[in-house]
């Protein structure tokens, strides 16, 4: 990643991770000034947008 000077951050590596689960409640925080878009799918939805991975990721046994 580029320097970000306005966030007092100098040039760095950045990793990305991505988590999928299943709640009850929809209501769950994110971090707004990081985030610049988030939404609700069903799974097959889901799955046509990122990849048959995440089908196993949120059926995978804890």
């Amino acid at each position: 990643m580029p320097a970000r000077p306005h966030k007092d951050e100098p040039e760095h590596y950045h990793l990305d991770i991505g988590y999928a689960f299943t709640t009850l409640c929809g209501d769950v925080g994110l971090q707004e000034s990081e985030v610049t878009g988030a939404g609700w799918y069903p799974l097959e939805e889901a799955e046509r947008l990122v990849g048959h991975r995440i089908r196993r990721a949120v059926t995978a046994p804890a």
